[in-house]
């Protein structure tokens, strides 16, 4: 597997019911070498399809409101892309540590 980049940055940390920015250590893989490693590794097509999703784009995009302002100037908008070709990503925090 490939290895994070461990970066301090400000997060947003809420406890009870205060809420405060602080600097924390975050670990953050590359969707690039991620990508590259499942290409690369012995995986399954079963294993790769549950680390990536792959089958699930086009409904993904079929359900997804291509009106969204956050696929503007997205590749994925432009004449003769079939969007079922992109995978979306999104970074994240999920609010744990």
């Amino acid at each position: 597997m490939p290895e994070p980049y461990v970066v301090d940055i400000l997060v947003v940390v809420t406890k009870e019911s205060s809420t405060a920015v602080q600097w924390r250590l975050v670990a953050l893989f590359l969707p690039h070498e991620w990508f590259g490693w499942i290409s690369r590794s012995n995986l399954s097509e079963d294993q790769r399809e549950q680390l990536a999703g792959w089958s699930h784009l086009e409904q993904f995009w079929e359900e997804h409101d291509l009106l969204d302002p956050k696929l503007e100037n997205n590749p994925v908008m432009d004449d003769g892309n079939d969007p079922a070709n992109f995978l979306p990503m999104l970074l994240h925090g999920d609010g744990t540590f």
